[in-house]
């Protein structure tokens, strides 16, 4: 039997049946396995529950799957909060329903926190699943090093946290912003980062998204809501006092203009 690690899953559903089966699969083929993983159903119409008995007998001998219904639908920020708030594990372990894990991930990330014990927030490298099936590497740095440090400068200009690649303390203060839908992970790992806590990014690549960050079908069409939830998280930074009004219009600016860059490169992709 496998270890098992001081780690509870929080996977937020929404009309996920079709994939949150390869999400868990790829939690049940970790070489160290979580205590539990939580299903919270963001009020979905896909009605998981009836699907769930028969979900669970398939995992229930390796680690505890629970599920928990949203009263209502708030976004995944909500949905993970509502299992952030639920776990029991020492750290928490983000996976969203149509991502999957490559088997050493939360091996390979717990090691960093078993030595270093003001670490708080982790992620990784990852791949992005193209079109044609073929796994594109995505770094968001870019090291000879085992991992990088993250500040306010590079995390305000570029995510470098992807969320089902990251895994934190369960005990911080912070949490995603309940019924903030674009945007909410970039505003939380902000205020992780400004508040000078602890956080890195491993020179590893331990997730697989199955689809493009932005630009595919399904998404370009939300890349509006994407910037505006972008220039939202600036300025409730900017309302937390953690930057200048002067460094909240440059963030402004800056943020616009990769915009009309992601605009153009998924109108020739």
């Amino acid at each position: 039997m496998r270890k098992k690690i001081d780690v509870s899953v929080v996977i937020p559903c929404y009309n996920s049946t079709d994939t949150i089966e390869r999400a868990l699969d790829s939690v049940l083929y970790q070489t160290l396995l979580p205590l539990e993983v939580i299903l919270v159903d963001d009020f979905g119409q896909d009605n998981l529950s009836v699907l769930f008995d028969d979900i669970k007998s398939k995992y229930t001998n390796f680690f505890d799957l629970r599920l928990i219904i949203a009263e209502v639908n708030g976004g995944a920020g909500s949905a993970r909060n509502i299992g952030w708030n639920n776990a029991i594990g020492k750290y928490i372990a983000f996976l969203d329903s149509d991502d999957s894990w490559l088997p050493e991930k939360l091996e390979t990330q717990l090691q960093y926190f078993l030595h270093d014990s003001e670490l708080t927030l982790l992620g990784s490298n990852h791949y992005v699943e193209a079109e044609d099936g073929k796994q594109l590497e995505e770094n968001l740095i870019k090291t000879n090093s085992d991992y990088v440090e993250i500040e306010s400068f590079s995390q305000l200009i570029k995510n470098r946290f992807a969320t089902s690649t990251v895994i934190l303390k369960r005990d911080i203060a912070f949490r995603f912003k309940d019924q903030k839908r674009y945007s909410e992970d970039f505003l939380l790992w902000n205020q992780i980062v400004l508040s000078k806590l602890k956080s890195i990014v491993i020179n590893k690549h331990t997730c697989i998204y199955h689809k493009p960050m932005y630009g595919a079908s399904g998404l370009s069409s939300h890349m509006l809501k994407m910037i505006n939830g972008e220039f939202a998280t600036y300025k409730i930074l900017y309302q937390e006092k953690y930057y200048s009004y002067l460094n909240l219009n440059c963030l402004l600016i800056f943020s616009y203009l990769k915009y009309l860059r992601r605009l153009v490169k998924a109108k020739f992709r």
